[in-house]
């Protein structure tokens, strides 16, 4: 028998390296959805490979019918959906899990399991809908974390990309009022500039009464863009009244012309807590004496 040499050794241990590597591979089938749904991709589609450029990353087999997804511009408070259709080409049972970079992002299913290769249910379409609500434009990845038994989860992405259309602008695109006491209030502005060339009627709502207040409260007319009176500052109480509790809210900012009047939703978020109450240790003077033990002596 021969015996193996110290360049035997070398390329086995190369051979062992790399072959488990490329034993694990998403191929993603060179399709464009930047103007509709995907193309469906059929139980065979494993089968046929030939001339497909893998590109490795670290997950199971899997084919995508797209390596990117493009939503175009869309109106701010209009939705678009994509599709992307996911099949599995190994020989194990798959799951997937989706994350998306921004809750205006829904997908339907939000979590799939995918069949072995060549049986029923190793291929689902998954329909992703984005539903802008302020002047943002989508990007990142959709990131998705496959894993089978006996196997780690690996991760893999399809980048996301989306443009807006408004005619306002809205700054800042959040309100956070974050923890006080809940016998405070505490007041944030925002502002409102119309980006428009028209006239727009601004009406701003609150969600639930701990917004506390809204001033102006009536609705404001913005002249065209460019105009000393394009933009308005608007001055937002949160006031909970005593109550202890977490607030998630929103404001509904919506833009009138004779054509259109999409509303735009501003998050606000706060929390209130029992931080010394009304006379309490850091509110004032208190009603009565205070009364301090040193020692077993009363003061």
């Amino acid at each position: 028998m021969k015996r193996l040499n110290l360049l035997d050794w070398i390329v086995f241990a190369i051979l062992f390296v790399t072959v488990p590597v490329f034993a694990h591979e998403v191929f993603v089938l060179p399709t464009s959805l930047s103007s509709g749904p995907a193309d469906s991709i059929d139980s065979a589609a494993a089968s046929r490979l030939s001339g497909l450029l893998p590109v490795i990353i670290h997950g199971d087999h899997l084919l995508l019918s797209a390596a990117s997804l493009s939503f175009g511009s869309v109106d701010v408070g209009d939705s678009v959906s994509r599709s992307l259709t996911l099949t599995n080409a190994s020989t194990h049972i798959v799951s997937v899990a989706f994350e998306a970079p921004t809750a205006a992002l829904s997908l339907s299913p939000s979590a799939l399991t995918l069949q072995p290769a060549g049986s029923a249910g190793d291929s689902t379409t998954v329909t992703l809908t984005w539903s802008p609500k302020l002047d943002d434009a989508l990007t990142g990845s959709l990131t998705l974390v496959e894993k089978h038994t006996g196997a780690r989860a690996a991760r893999s992405s399809v980048p996301l990309s989306g443009s807006t259309v408004s005619v306002i602008s809205i700054s800042p695109n959040t309100l956070h009022f974050g923890l006080i006491d809940r016998y405070d209030s505490r007041s944030k502005t925002i502002t409102v500039t119309n980006v428009s060339a028209e006239p727009q009627m601004i009406s701003v709502r609150a969600s639930s009464w701990e917004i506390a207040g809204v001033a102006p409260a009536t609705d404001q007319t913005l002249g065209p863009a460019g105009t000393a009176i394009a933009s308005q500052t608007y001055t937002v109480v949160f006031d909970t009244n005593g109550l202890q509790r977490t607030f998630s809210g929103h404001l509904t900012i919506t833009p009138a012309t004779s054509s259109s009047s999409i509303p735009h939703t501003l998050p606000v978020t706060g929390k209130t807590s029992d931080l010394g109450g009304p006379n309490g240790l850091f509110d004032g003077p208190l009603p009565h004496h205070l009364v301090v033990v040193r020692g077993g002596a009363t003061d």
